[in-house]
């Protein structure tokens, strides 16, 4: 009489003799608890109940028309039975035992469950982009196109991060990626238009002043500012429901993250070749680098961007839930930010500029844990104002 077990997902597999139950059972393969189907119907019964009844007549120990894999496994552990051939078939017939199941995933696979898991998603995308990237770059040779995509994964690693870090139940993917290409295009567009007010000559010439004073005011006014406040445009327009400070918070972290990758980008072709390359010819030192500059500004620019659009977006939420106290709260948006970027852009050459990025890092989260100091501030004022 042929036997069924069930395997992980409750199909049967087999079919077994009896007395393949028993030396399974021997083996410690299959416990006394296990379930047996019998002859493939919805008719199980615990093995222990099998082991109990008499051998039935004709239970033979092979079938030629069994499957190759159930036949497989079946001679694999007969053999294990011969002496002197115990060890060394042992891990064939595990192995054979495990093969089933071990295809499985091959089967969701086809099935597309793969979809709904963004565990797996998340996994393919951090793993095996760079080598995407690669293939592209081997066909194609479009070098362009590779160090954005190179730049869109660094965005990405970011931003697996912050979901794991800092991500709010109101968020959504729409808003996040709005956030993401709202800044990477129209506040990059409007940091464009600014030059037309504020020409980069001038910003130049006022950063590059001997005077300190000059450089740090050239930053805040020609730089900070004006790129702080064209991120803060990207997040006025979600704030429509009035999201909690945290959630507006992540959304000024994708913000920062799309306008950081611009700027990383542009790095690549302007300031780092500079650097690399003061003389304009390529060197091998050179060559080195241009390479560690391009990723430092390609993880740390947008980390840094990230933070304090993330600073921004958090006293954003607040005047979306306060909005008679709006003036203030959009005014310390976009003061915070600039003030640190601006600080950080001053002496980003020396340890007060690593200085102040630690200090960046600090302020956004202690902010997080202010939530009911600021609350209260913002309560207290509304009540004496009545």
């Amino acid at each position: 009489m042929p036997y069924f077990l069930l395997d992980a997902q409750g199909r049967p597999v087999g079919p077994y003799t009896r007395e393949e139950l028993e030396f399974f059972a021997q083996r410690g393969v299959v416990g006394q608890d296990t379930l047996v189907v019998l002859d493939q119907v919805e008719n199980t019964v615990p093995l222990e109940k099998i082991l109990s009844l008499p051998a039935p007549e004709g239970d033979v120990a092979s079938n030629p028309g069994l499957h190759p894999e159930t036949q497989n496994l079946r001679d694999a552990a007969y053999r294990d039975r011969e002496p002197g051939g115990r060890n060394a078939s042992t891990a064939g017939g595990d192995f054979l035992r495990l093969a089933p199941h071990l295809m499985l995933p091959l089967e969701d696979l086809v099935r597309l469950r793969w979809l709904d898991n963004r565990r797996i998603l998340a996994l393919a995308g951090v793993g095996l982009l760079p080598l995407f990237l690669l293939q592209y770059l081997q066909t194609t040779s479009d070098l362009s196109g590779a160090i954005w995509g190179v730049a869109l994964y660094s965005s990405l690693l970011w931003a697996l991060f912050f979901y794991g870090m800092f991500s709010q139940p109101e968020v959504t993917l729409l808003r996040c990626v709005s956030a993401y290409l709202g800044s990477a295009v129209f506040s990059i567009g409007l940091v464009a238009l600014a030059r037309y007010i504020i020409p980069f000559e001038w910003v130049v010439m006022w950063i590059s002043d001997q005077n300190l004073a000059t450089r740090w005011a050239g930053h805040l006014v020609g730089v900070a500012w004006i790129e702080e406040l064209a991120k803060l445009f990207t997040l006025y327009f979600l704030w429509a429901r009035r999201p909690h400070p945290r959630t507006m918070m992540f959304y000024g972290l994708m913000a920062g993250l799309g306008f950081g990758i611009y700027e990383g980008v542009a790095y690549q072709s302007s300031q780092n070749l500079r650097i690399s390359f003061p003389t304009g010819r390529p060197t091998a030192d050179g060559a080195g680098i241009y390479y560690m500059l391009n990723i430092l500004r390609l993880t740390s620019l947008p980390f840094l961007h990230a933070m304090w659009t993330g600073i921004a977006g958090y006293f954003i939420g607040f005047a979306s839930q306060y909005p008679s106290r709006r003036g203030g709260l959009l005014l310390t948006a976009i003061t915070v930010p600039s003030l640190l970027h601006a600080t950080y852009n001053t002496f980003s050459d020396s340890p007060i500029g690593l200085t102040v990025a630690v200090v960046t890092v600090l302020a956004l989260n202690l902010y997080l844990v202010k939530d009911r100091d600021f609350e209260a501030v913002l309560n207290r004022r509304r009540q004496s104002s009545r």
